[in-house]
């Protein structure tokens, strides 16, 4: 299978980012974390690696707080290795501080990518539409909601947030 793969093609990252997502996806967090270090620890000075791996991890639904743990250290370090410059890690790192709670952190953080993306990049960071938004929900099925304004899953359990909080042109959504 697949670790055979690899151990035959130890120097193919394609394969070991591959084994990732699928632990990450199909088996446990921790099981995810504890090989995604292994190949962090190889590439430690590799920008796009160490975000990408944060990226897989902090977009995942079932994230627990040590994959939230995980994906921040690697996001950090990707980020003084760019030097607190790429709109790219900058987003991932204000997407990890908001999966960790702290949303005034993303917001701090996400202004940051705006700043030093280029125009067409800012765009996708501040082009907002709470309409288009509600309408994809809906397309989705998430169409109750609870008294504050949280879809409703089809078995009842909050789903997502559709109020959105604006500050300076930022948005952050729940």
């Amino acid at each position: 299978g697949l670790n055979g793969l690899i151990e035959k093609m130890p120097d193919n990252v394609n394969m070991k980012m591959i084994k990732y997502e699928y632990l990450i996806d199909h088996m446990s967090i921790a099981s995810a974390v504890k090989f995604g270090d292994q190949v962090a620890k190889a590439n430690w000075d590799d920008q796009m690696m160490l975000n990408s791996l944060s990226w897989m991890m902090v977009m995942n639904g079932k994230i627990d707080d040590q994959g939230k743990d995980f994906a921040l250290r690697l996001a950090q370090r990707a980020d003084v290795l760019t030097d607190h410059a790429d709109p790219n890690v900058l987003d991932t790192v204000a997407r990890c501080w908001f999966m960790k709670g702290d949303v005034q952190k993303a917001i701090e953080i996400q202004k940051q990518a705006i700043k030093h993306a280029d125009e067409e990049m800012a765009k996708q960071y501040t082009a907002y539409d709470p309409e288009d938004a509600i309408a994809h929900l809906e397309k989705a099925g998430l169409t109750e909601t609870n008294g504050q304004g949280i879809r409703l899953m089809s078995d009842g359990n909050d789903g997502c947030k559709t109020n959105v909080r604006y500050d300076l042109g930022t948005s952050c959504s729940v």
